[in-house]
């Protein structure tokens, strides 16, 4: 996804014109794509973590690191 936001920003910035209708349909479904795997990863954040952090405690698990 990175690589094709940097693509589409290139040709977007390329040049003195306004970007194009194919350029601002991209950004667009891209854009959407972005907002759904940030979700996740809020999602991710919020309920994996406090649910891994909760097997690691039932299973006691010991902690890696100091």
């Amino acid at each position: 996804m990175d690589d094709k936001l940097s693509g589409l920003f290139e040709s977007a910035a390329a040049g003195y014109v306004a970007p194009t209708k194919q350029v601002k349909e991209t950004y667009a479904a891209l854009k959407a794509q972005a907002e759904d795997q940030l979700k996740k990863y809020e999602t991710i954040k919020t309920e994996g973590v406090k649910a891994l952090n909760e097997a690691v405690h039932k299973l006691m698990i010991p902690i890696i690191g100091n």
